[in-house]
């Protein structure tokens, strides 16, 4: 990697940053947690009490970044399916067209978590690790 480039990527976190630290007040710590897990490619797990911001912080981090957001509202009926998609029958062409779930977009808010009973989070956890998983007989990545 060139200097400019070293250069160019640490003014594009910078921005990032700033423009996080506008939106969310009093939470540096994790504004910089999430933009060092953004650079290197990983996941984030935010734990917090209601209504200090989590959902503001990752919405704002998905229009500095342009990127696509969806959001899991886990409950204890949400199914594997939910969030990872399915296979929808079209009877006009005989065929199966797979429909992408919440889970193919950038910035996934999975809220609630600790609601899962079913396994659902297996799908968030394998998606996000390995940035491939299987739904279906497909595998998608």
């Amino acid at each position: 990697m060139s200097t400019q480039t070293i250069a160019e990527c640490q003014h594009t976190l910078h921005r990032i940053k700033d423009n996080l630290g506008r939106v969310i007040k009093g939470k540096e710590e994790a504004v910089e947690i999430i933009v060092i897990a953004l650079a290197a490619g990983g996941s984030i797990l935010m734990e917090d009490v209601p209504g200090v911001g989590k959902t503001t912080l990752a919405k704002s981090l998905t229009k500095s970044i342009d990127a696509a957001f969806n959001r899991v509202q886990f409950t204890p009926d949400l199914l594997p399916a939910d969030i990872l998609g399915s296979s929808i029958y079209n009877p006009a062409s005989g065929d199966f067209k797979f429909h992408q779930g919440p889970i193919f977009c950038n910035v996934l808010l999975a809220d609630e978590v600790e609601h899962d009973k079913g396994g659902s989070g297996v799908g968030v956890h394998e998606g996000f690790s390995g940035g491939f998983f299987g739904a279906e007989v497909f595998g998608h990545g």
